[in-house]
């Protein structure tokens, strides 16, 4: 029977709807399914008459809905009302675009300058995991901001299906303006360094690769999660150094990647690839059976190591210590009188500072795009 890895045919409705289930108690027909209607290429009613070939066992259809829908209870990894950070919703002009935008902006609770990132949501506006993904990175240091494209049609409705409806109706220019707006507001805010990254997911994903073909000299860096490549024709305009994030049974995605990394080696654009085995599309979405953990918290590490390479050495280190880290890209390491540390780096925004740890554990960065940082990164 071909629902045989379908799953556990004893979990009862009660915790479908409580416990995320994994990727690995589905059959790869469901989660293709689900990714077709995601992405709009199968409407709701075709949807739901394919999934009744899974419904078997004593599972209802509307069992296997529930269990593949997005529960953003899942995504909270930091609260709204976390004391580490600040949050706002901010307006913002898109002339070229909406006309007037809105998004959320986070950023840590205490600094003046940081380097900043733009988030680009899915195929259905700002959802509340893309509202953390903001918050997780204003943890980390930075100042994020993560605008609605559904905001001239009233913002995200509170789900995705109606959410991703909307986003239909928008052209994608129009957004693509609002998206570049953004990025633009983020090069000269005042809490901003000037330095600008953008990571996307999925639209998003696409997203990112644009802007870093439209605006070369607003984005310093892009993350692009599974999303869809330049023409080819349009390599040659990136300058930005890319984090390419991609999922091995992404087949649709996974079909245009090679050709658009022969570009960027043929141009000698900076950029790595990772491609993630046996995980979906969406993998870092945690909030449904696509998410994959241990890939997801991989993914995420990789991105914030590759927008900032900032490393804080907190502690006191003996001199043989202090010279094993030289070994460890750090130049011009030096001990202070306090035993804090004094050095120069280089992140991937090209912020080159002179750092000193405080008694607080924290440290400045003395230099043109100097910011304050959390110390321990």
């Amino acid at each position: 029977m071909r629902a045989h890895l379908w799953i556990t045919m004893f979990l009862d409705w009660e915790t479908l709807e409580m416990e995320r289930k994994d990727a690995k108690q589905f059959d790869q027909e469901v989660l293709d399914l689900y990714d077709d209607y995601a992405h709009g290429r199968l409407d709701r009613r075709e949807y739901i008459k394919r999934l009744g070939a899974f419904a078997v066992g004593g599972m209802t259809v509307q069992t296997l809905l529930s269990s593949l829908t997005p529960n953003y209870a899942w995504a909270e990894q930091v609260k709204p009302d976390d004391p580490r950070i600040k949050t706002e919703t901010l307006s913002y002009a898109s002339p070229k675009g909406a006309g007037t935008m809105k998004g959320l902006l986070a950023r840590p609770a205490e600094g003046t300058k940081f380097p900043a990132v733009l988030v680009i949501h899915e195929n259905r506006g700002l959802n509340p995991y893309i509202e953390d993904v903001a918050r997780r990175l204003a943890v980390a240091g930075f100042l994020a901001l993560a605008p609605d494209a559904l905001t001239p049609l009233g913002g995200y409705p509170g789900n995705d299906d109606e959410g991703r409806a909307m986003q239909a109706k928008r052209e994608t220019a129009k957004m693509t303006e609002d998206f570049i707006a953004a990025a633009k507001l983020l090069d000269t805010h005042p809490l901003s360094t000037g330095k600008v990254g953008v990571v996307g997911f999925c639209f998003g994903g696409g997203m990112v690769n644009q802007l870093a073909v439209r605006i070369p000299d607003v984005i310093d860096a892009g993350v692009p999660f599974y999303g869809r490549q330049p023409d080819a024709a349009d390599v040659p305009k990136i300058t930005a150094p890319l984090l390419i994030q991609n999922a091995g049974l992404d087949k649709r995605i996974l079909a245009g990647a090679p050709a658009f990394e022969a570009a960027l080696k043929e141009h000698g654009k900076s950029f790595e690839a990772h491609i993630y085995p046996g995980v979906n599309h969406g993998f870092h979405n945690d909030t449904t059976p696509r998410y994959d953990e241990e890939a997801a918290e991989l993914a995420w590490k990789r991105t914030i190591a590759f927008f900032n390479e900032l490393t804080v050495l907190v502690g006191l280190l003996t001199r043989s210590e202090l010279d094993r880290k030289r070994d460890f890209d750090r130049p011009e390491v030096q001990l202070t009188e306090k035993s804090h540390l004094v050095f120069l780096t280089r992140s991937r925004f090209g912020i080159l500072s002179q750092c000193q740890l405080d008694d607080a554990d924290r440290f400045e960065c003395a230099g043109t795009d100097a910011g304050t940082h959390p110390a321990g990164r």
